[in-house]
């Protein structure tokens, strides 16, 4: 929750590769800043707790079981949190419990909860690195791990319940167990939510209270990250977490029908996979896949490089609306950031993720 210091050779790639950013063709000028608040970094000497003194997160315990420890061996930046599965599925909640046993909101647990603005914040982004035993990544348009959350009304909200006034919704992921680190970015655009067809497409969500003035991220609650779809291979499975942040992406982008975007490269085999969610009705249009070395909304669409063999059809159906593209010919040198955008064939809109790219270990 503090700023960060880049202690790992990795974190010190990563501030390199901030600085080189601006000698790399198509540099940004004047790039727009987007507002960004800290959730989690696991920099500190001990473990986050939640009000109630809980580890926040924690293993849901009915899923498994796992020893939680703070990692700054392998981590994005500083430390990451690492959770060693010996039993059962991958489950990490995110209880915002007080010691009253009342529920509060996500956003009293970021860096400064004083300068949380309402209405702003329409991402959030982590990173999570999967084990090579872990659950297979899926090519038939079905996910492999859920992000699940509970948002609730903010006037008047019920301290004793996580999802009064809101409800609790799924998003879903195919992240690679590679051992390599995915970078995750997920907007407003929920997958589903509890007790609905997983057939149907509920569209973005940028206010599911109905609160004009609250957001999606506003009223979040209780979140996880979990392998719902699946136990490990085999015991321990070792997963890591690092830099949960929420952020403001202030240019229009494709939150209707790309969602859920999950970037992972395994360096020595210069291989990229890139996955995504698509609309759920749209069974048979086909998304482009693009890259630059600079923010594509600077440079521009018609100018970001078309990715090799970047033109990529659904391979499930409905609610089978994961889409996935893997490449080992883009050029994934150390010290840069690459930046991949997304855009559906018909449409004028494209959604982008950024990427700094991790040394081989």
């Amino acid at each position: 929750m503090h700023e960060k210091r880049f202690q790992t050779p990795l974190g010190r790639l990563l501030s390199v590769a901030v600085l080189l950013l601006a000698a790399w063709p198509y540099a940004p000028s004047g790039a727009a800043e987007k507002p960004t608040m800290a959730l989690l970094s696991f920099d500190g000497g001990s473990l986050p707790v939640n009000k109630a003194g809980a580890n926040y997160p924690n293993q849901y315990q009915p899923e498994g079981t796992t020893v939680l420890s703070l990692d700054e061996s392998d981590a994005v930046s500083g430390k990451s949190l690492r959770l060693e599965v010996t039993k059962g599925r991958f489950y990490a909640q995110f209880n915002a419990h007080n010691s009253d046993g009342t529920r509060g909101f996500a956003r009293e647990y970021v860096a400064q909860p004083e300068n949380w603005r309402p209405d702003t914040f329409n991402r959030l982004s982590f990173w999570i690195q999967c084990p090579t035993n872990a659950v297979a990544l899926r090519t038939d348009g079905r996910p492999n791990m859920d992000v699940g959350t509970y948002v609730k009304r903010i006037k008047d909200a019920d301290r004793r319940s996580d999802e009064t006034g809101g409800n609790h919704w799924y998003h879903q992921l195919d992240v690679a167990p590679t051992g390599t680190w995915t970078k995750v970015i997920l907007n407003m655009h929920p997958h589903h939510y509890r007790g609905a067809s997983g057939q149907t497409e509920h569209h973005n969500q940028p206010h599911p209270t109905r609160e004009p003035g609250y957001n999606y991220f506003d009223a979040l609650t209780r979140f996880y990250v979990s392998a719902e779809y699946g136990s490990p291979e085999s015991y321990p499975a070792i997963y890591r977490l690092d830099e949960f942040q929420f952020y403001r992406e202030t240019r229009p982008e494709n939150d209707e029908r790309v969602y859920s975007i999950a970037a992972t490269v395994v360096p020595r085999e210069n291989r990229l996979i890139l996955t995504w969610s698509r609309d759920k009705d749209q069974n048979q249009l086909q998304h482009e896949v693009r890259y630059a070395l600079s923010d594509i909304h600077d440079v521009g669409w018609d100018r970001a490089l078309p990715a090799p063999e970047g033109i990529v059809s659904p391979r499930g159906w409905q609610g089978y609306n994961v889409m996935s593209y893997t490449t080992t010919k883009l050029p994934l040198a150390e010290q840069r950031v690459l930046f991949l955008a997304i855009k559906p064939a018909d449409s004028q809109l494209f959604s982008q993720i950024d990427l700094p790219l991790m040394p081989a270990r």
